[in-house]
Parts: C-alpha cells; sequence; structure tokens
C-alpha cells in the first residue's frame, strides 16, 4: 500500500518494497518527493508551462531585458583584470541569434553536432544559445583534455563545427589533421596563430574568429529551428575514471525538468532567490552541474560572471564578483576550512578561544532550529567576517558536488560562511537527483529527492548490503525524467545501466537515515577482493584516511595478489619534506583505530609523494575524482616497493 512519509519539510511518497524475482537482488520501497502536491502529482517535466531551455531563456528576456546577463573581466596589456563588464538578458539575445545564424552560414543544421573546447567564459554561453536556435547539438569538451581525447570525442560524436579557445587551437590543428570526416571547420575564441590558422585550413577546412562568425551571422540573418522538449540537447561525454569517454545523450526537457525542480527546492529551503542573485562561473561548463546551476540562475534572472580561467586567480575573481550563489566541490571548501584551522593555529590563545566560542554559540542556535541569519547576529559580522569574505562576503547558500563532502568540512562551512546544500547526482541523472536543505537533521546526507526524481535501493549480497533491511542498504536506483537517454552509440552500455521497468543503476550504494534522507556509503564499481576474500570500499576508506592531519591527498590500493592495503599520500604543504613515512603510517593507523576499521582495511604500508594528484597530470578527473588505472601506472615502482618492504 502506498503512504507518504514526513521528511522534515519534505513528504515523500513511499511505495512497498519487493522482494528478488529470479536472481534479482530485492528492492526497497519506492521514494519521490511531492511536498505541496498529492500523491497523485507526477514528476516534474515543465517550468511554469516551458519545456525547453530555449523556452526559459526567452521569458527571462522578456521579463529582465536591461538586467546584467553574463559578465566578464577585460584583462590589460600587463595582464590585470577591470571590473566586471555585462552583457543584458536583451543584447545577450541578441548576440544569441547572430551566433546562430553564423553557425547556419558555416554549414550548420538542425541536429548538427557542435562542439565547445574552452574554459566558461561568455562565447561558451552563446554557443549554447545559439546552437538551441538552430536545434543543434553541443558537445562539451573538458578544457583540460589533449588532443587524444579531443580527437576521439570528435569523431565519435561527429563533430561538424569546433568553437575552440585560442590558446588550444594548436592542439585542435593536430586532431584535424588525423582527418575526422564530418568536420567543417573550426571557431576560435580570440586571435588565431596565423601558422596554425594555415594548418587547419590547408586540411581544407575553414577556421573564423568568435568575433568574426557574430558578424557573419548579423550580415545572414536566419530563422530559428526551435527544437521540441524530446529533442538532443547535448551529448556531454563522461570525463571517466578509466578507458574511453562515454557520451551522455540528455534531451532538452531533461534540463527543463532539472531547473523546475531547483526552483522548487529553493522555495522549500525558504531561501529564495531573485533578479538580485549572482553566480560565478568557474566549474567546468562541460559538466552537467554548472550546466544546470548557469541555466538556473539564467530562469531567475540573476547575473553570471565568468572567471579569467586562471585557478591562482579565481579568489581574486570571487573578491571582484561577490556571488551570492557558490557552488562547490569538496576539495575547494576543504582548501577553505584548512586554511582557516592553520591560521588558528597559528595564532594566540585569546584569537583561538574567541574563535571556538562563537563557533560553538552558533552551530547551537542553528541545531536549535534558528535561521542562519538570526544565528549569526553575534558572530557573522565580528568574527565570521573574514572567513565570509574569502567567497566574496554575500554568499547565502553553497551548493556542493562531485564528490562526498568531509563531515566537518559541511559543519565548518554551514556555520562561518552559509548554508551548504550538498547534492548527489551523476550525468546521467542532470547532476540534481538529492539536495539537502538548510536543516540540522539532514546534515551529512544528501536530503530527499528532488521532484522530479524517484528512487529506490537494490540490494548488494556479496557485499551484505540489504534493501529490505532497517534501514535499507543498497545500490541506488533512480527513475526520472531527468535521466539521460542512453550512451551514445552503444546501445550495451545503455542497457547495462537502464532496466526493462526503466530504473538507472547507479553504481553508488547509499542507507536512508532516520530523517529519509539518503546518506552514499559506498561504490559497487570501486570495490575489490584482498587475497583471503575480504571485501574493500575504497573510497570509503580514503574518505576517512584523508582525515589524518597530515594528509592532503591520499590513493589507497590493494588487490586480489595481496593480503593488506598499501597508500600513497600527498602531505599537507606544511609538513613536505619533515614528515616521514613510518611518522604518517603511524598517523593513519590512528585515524583507523579512531574509525573503528577492521584489520585487513588498515593500511600497512605507504609511500609519501609531493607530486599532487592534479588533472593537469592525468591522475584526477575534471571533477576531482582519482583515475586508479593512471595511479597505479604512475606510481608502479612505489607500489612494488611498498609490497616488498
Amino acid at each position: 500500500m502506498t503512504t507518504t512519509q514526513r521528511v522534515g519539510p519534505v513528504t515523500c511518497i513511499v511505495e512497498p518494497s519487493r522482494p528478488g524475482e529470479g536472481s534479482r537482488p530485492s528492492q526497497s520501497a519506492v521514494y519521490r518527493n511531492v511536498s505541496g502536491g498529492s500523491t497523485d502529482t507526477p514528476l516534474v517535466t515543465t517550468w511554469e508551462g516551458l519545456s525547453t531551455p530555449l523556452e526559459v531563456f526567452a521569458r527571462s528576456v522578456e521579463l529582465y531585458p536591461g538586467r546584467p546577463c553574463l559578465g566578464w573581466r577585460p584583462i590589460a596589456a600587463d595582464g590585470t583584470a577591470g571590473d566586471f563588464q555585462y552583457h543584458s538578458y536583451k543584447e545577450t539575445d541578441e548576440l544569441s541569434s547572430h551566433v546562430a545564424a553564423g553557425f547556419c552560414k558555416l554549414g550548420a543544421k538542425p541536429l548538427s553536432k557542435i562542439g565547445v573546447w574552452s574554459v566558461n567564459n561568455v562565447e561558451w554561453m552563446l554557443s549554447i544559445r545559439g546552437a538551441e536556435r538552430n536545434n543543434a547539438i553541443i558537445v562539451p569538451m573538458y578544457d583540460s583534455l589533449g588532443a587524444k581525447a579531443i580527437e576521439y570525442i570528435t569523431r565519435h560524436s561527429e563533430l561538424e563545427i569546433a568553437v575552440v579557445q585560442a590558446d588550444k587551437m594548436e592542439a585542435m590543428a593536430e586532431v584535424v589533421e588525423m582527418k575526422v570526416p564530418t568536420l567543417r571547420g573550426c571557431v576560435s575564441i580570440g586571435a588565431v596563430d596565423p601558422a596554425v590558422k594555415k594548418r587547419i585550413e590547408k586540411a581544407g577546412l575553414f577556421v573564423h574568429t568568435f568575433d568574426e562568425m557574430v558578424q557573419l551571422g548579423k550580415a545572414n540573418p536566419s530563422k530559428t529551428t526551435a527544437p521540441k522538449p524530446e529533442d538532443v540537447c547535448c551529448i556531454m561525454y563522461t570525463s571517466g575514471t578509466s578507458g574511453t569517454p562515454k557520451g551522455v545523450v540528455i534531451h532538452h526537457r531533461a534540463l527543463v525538468s532539472g531547473i523546475a525542480s531547483a526552483h522548487d527546492m529553493i522555495q522549500q529551503t525558504k531561501l529564495g532567490i531573485s533578479k538580485d542573485d549572482s553566480l560565478l562561473s568557474y566549474m567546468p561548463l562541460a559538466h552537467i552541474f554548472d550546466r544546470l546551476m548557469e541555466e538556473f540562475s539564467l530562469s531567475c534572472g540573476a547575473r553570471i560572471g565568468y572567471w579569467q580561467g586562471n585557478v591562482k586567480k579565481l579568489m581574486d575573481d570571487v573578491a571582484a564578483f561577490k556571488p551570492t550563489l557558490f557552488m562547490a566541490v569538496p576539495r575547494i571548501l576543504e582548501r577553505v576550512c584548512d586554511g582557516v584551522n592553520a591560521k588558528l593555529s597559528e595564532g594566540s590563545p585569546v584569537v583561538r578561544g574567541l574563535f571556538n566560542g562563537a563557533f560553538a554559540l552558533k552551530r547551537t542556535m542553528l541545531n536549535l532550529g534558528c535561521s542562519h541569519r538570526a544565528s549569526g547576529l553575534l558572530t557573522d559580522s565580528t568574527v565570521f567576517a573574514k572567513i565570509r569574505n574569502a567567497l566574496g562576503g554575500q554568499a547565502r547558500f553553497i551548493v556542493s558536488g562531485g564528490a562526498p563532502l568531509p563531515a566537518h568540512v559541511e559543519e565548518f562551512c554551514t556555520v562561518c560562511l552559509a548554508p551548504v546544500l550538498q547534492g548527489y547526482g551523476l550525468t546521467e541523472s542532470c547532476a540534481a537527483s538529492f539536495i539537502m536543505l538548510p536543516d540540522p537533521r539532514m546534515a551529512k546526507t544528501v536530503g530527499p529527492p528532488l521532484k522530479s526524481t524517484e528512487f529506490r535501493l537494490e540490494s548488494v549480497p556479496d557485499l551484505e548490503y540489504d534493501a529490505l533491511a532497517d534501514p535499507p542498504k543498497g545500490e541506488i536506483l533512480l527513475r526520472s525524467p531527468m535521466l539521460f537517454s542512453g550512451y551514445f552509440k552503444d546501445p550495451e552500455k545503455t542497457k547495462e545501466c537502464i532496466d526493462a521497468d526503466g530504473w538507472f543503476h547507479t553504481g553508488d550504494v547509499g542507507t536512508l537515515t532516520d530523517q529519509g534522507c539518503l546518506k552514499i556509503i559506498d561504490r559497487v564499481k570501486n570495490l575489490f577482493k584482498l587475497a583471503q576474500g575480504e571485501y574493500i570500499a575504497v573510497e570509503y576508506l580514503e574518505g576517512i584516511f584523508s582525515r589524518s592531519p597530515n594528509v592532503e591527498q591520499i590513493w589507497v590500493y590493494g588487490d586480489s595478489h595481496h593480503n593488506f592495503l598499501v597508500a600513497v599520500v600527498v602531505p599537507k604543504a606544511s609538513s613536505r619534506g619533515s614528515i616521514s613515512e613510518s611518522d604518517l603510517l603511524s598517523q593513519l593507523r590512528q585515524t583507523g583505530e579512531d574509525a573503528k576499521l577492521k584489520g585487513f582495511e588498515m593500511i600497512r604500508a605507504v609511500s609519501i609523494t609531493n607530486e599532487e594528484f592534479t588533472v593537469d597530470n592525468d591522475l584526477l578527473t575534471p571533477t576531482f575524482k582519482p583515475k586508479r588505472p593512471q595511479l597505479k601506472k604512475r606510481f608502479a615502482a612505489e607500489l612494488d616497493r611498498m609490497y616488498q618492504k
């Protein structure tokens, strides 16, 4: 029998659990969010009666024509950045129409594939808006990828036009010379080196700058070919921790469903959002997390400011822009937290005491149910002022995604900065499937499902996760209009992860808290057996060992040929060159004991490296997940040494 369950301020429909059928594992109840509606309320698929991002943006142009829309910082000859300048919503719409006409003049047609290889900038979003007007399909490419991966995506997606950042045009020339048959030419964001342009033109392709394409479109207007909700909006290639990237096919309806769910979530939080809000764009637009957040911001009439594209200048951009909405992956928030703690450790006992007292006071008030603003009346403008200024001083809430946020970082940011809304989703589910509300009872979870999502848990017998236990634990299954339609040109992989009932098997393992919120506890695909047959949940262990006081980054390794675990560790900058492997191993053992890990889950040997795991050295994905095969190859000698030792 279908029932409803109160989850803090959220009402969820709960449909009965069901046992396994044949060899199929048992499944937990089905949950979905129907707050403010009835049990008959369908999953959200439209917003304000609109069903494509093009329609949503047109609404904002009509409502906020003179409001600032897309912003950038002019760069002087000496490299210094000026104040943010903006195109208004009306100007952005006009420029988008020129971009669309320019694409048409260069040969793009409905369903043509248009790739973008660049850091986030105004031209990136104009390419999206322009492609939509032709019902063309955007193919985002991470700006950190090299020519080999770009060549694969270009060929696999059957790309016709590539919009490329100027300093990547030489690498694009290498791709062009690999002779991708569908590729017509390149549009450079910025001036093109004449020698590079000559190489591309010699291969028979056109080369234009973005400004030239805009002028071409302005001189040759074209009619809009509006997409239908079921048309393909984009093919997002997963960054991938191993193997070739998979092309995730996302339709226009899926994005609008995400926009609608985000609006509903904001209403439930009572945080509110308006045309006066602002979002700094620095997370990769090639990732669905940023794309959805930008579409959501534009639907509100908010302004978006694009960073300079330089990590070293990011905090300068934050200070200049002063965003009210701040999005981040955990690693960025961890660094803010670590930086404050490092300064506190160097400060006087009086300073530490003042901070700790203010922290405890505000945390207590938040836990009693007071609003973030009321809880911070005595502390935000005094004790926490400098910390809040690290994010520009105006942040009203922080959205964290891409990976689990450590509990101590979540608490630190919520108290010192702004309410943290930790979410969970995948490229395949348009990023936002769950998100927590600013309710202390939802801390350390990813909250309830959004209104466009229903979910259930499926037992994983090998790992002793039982979906029918109390509380239920199992692999997370999603069903939603936000889901992708499949992997491009790969029906077999599509069939592997989407079952006959339409449930997408995420590969992540979750459980339900007493409040009915989802908590991520494991990942099916990142499990391996040790020689004695014990299963290891490596991401879970890395999360625990990263709490060790001198650990900046850690990669835990084990396999079925050995009966114990080893690790490669990047120490924190303050201890590099001073901490020994034996001391670090002792600290890791203590951390494991404090977490009550089993003996086979403890690290038996460690190797120290000062080479950070980064996207640039191919040891992390663009969303900062470890690339395990690449790490194994890079540290093969260290693994041999540790096991021999």
